[in-house]
């Protein structure tokens, strides 16, 4: 079993390439890609049973990619999903209504599994183009929206399904309580989200520059004033002072070292 990995985090791609070897190790990645072009490339003169792509890369959409690469190609491949943000329910039931699969990062394992699962039960059922197409006119029909491109503000979830966008520049941090995030910013008390702390790291680690000082803290480097190593501690430009894990204390150090090499 032949799989392609569509994916512009390295570290996403290394851990999905970890799971698959360890509970399928008769599947093969045959090829990873990191765009929208070099994706079309890639399953055009590739080929394969399973194809994992990111929902949004940095040079476009994954739609534009299905919308430019050999529909003959696709006939018999079966597509998993994934994303780091800005996924409502509903958006979801519309991917899986039309048999195509969708994981929200960080991945979970045993999802990732039951998504592989049935990915091989899907291929050859049925038409992939045909599934394609069922997704747009669901998501252009039923729900009316646009899956947002890289944000420039963050979606906040919050309770009874309300979902409040936030520009990522005016987050001062983040803070995990249990199954629930606490969002400060520079000019309101803070906004509560009902989704765990790990929803967000993903996307604001790697695509704005926050820093995981500890499980329960994730702060904009843009507001860092001072880190003091001794007593372990950050200051940020509103006056607050957060505590510091030992690991978070070297990713800090190790971030400010990439910054100013």
């Amino acid at each position: 079993m032949r799989v392609i990995l569509i994916e512009d985090n390295p570290q996403v791609r290394e851990m999905l390439k970890s799971l698959i070897e360890r509970y399928f190790p008769h599947m093969v990645v045959v090829g990873e890609s990191e765009s929208v072009a070099d994706g079309i490339r890639l399953i055009n003169s590739v080929g394969s049973d399973i194809c994992i792509l990111d929902v949004e890369l940095r040079d476009g959409s994954v739609f534009e990619l299905l919308d430019r690469v050999d529909q003959d190609v696709l006939e018999s491949t079966s597509l998993i999903f994934l994303t780091a943000f800005g996924t409502y329910d509903y958006v979801v039931r519309a991917m899986r209504k039309s048999a195509v699969d969708f994981l929200l990062k960080p991945v979970n394992p045993s999802e990732f599994t039951a998504a592989i699962t049935r990915a091989n039960e899907e291929i050859n059922r049925k038409s992939q183009h045909n599934r394609i197409e069922e997704l747009k006119n669901l998501l252009k029909s039923e729900l009316s929206v646009r899956i947002p491109p890289r944000p420039d503000r963050l979606p906040v979830f919050m309770a009874k399904g309300a979902v409040r966008y936030i520009a990522v520049e005016e987050i001062i941090c983040l803070e995990g309580d249990n199954n629930v995030t606490k969002v400060y910013t520079v000019e309101e008390k803070p906004v509560m989200s009902v989704k765990n702390l790990g929803f967000y790291t993903d996307l604001l680690v790697d695509q704005y520059a926050f820093v995981a000082i500890s499980k329960r803290h994730l702060v904009n480097s843009r507001y860092i004033s001072r880190y003091d190593p001794v007593d372990g501690a950050v200051d940020l430009t509103d006056g607050t002072r957060i505590l510091t894990s030992r690991r978070g204390g070297r990713q800090l150090l190790d971030f400010f070292r990439n910054v100013f090499r």
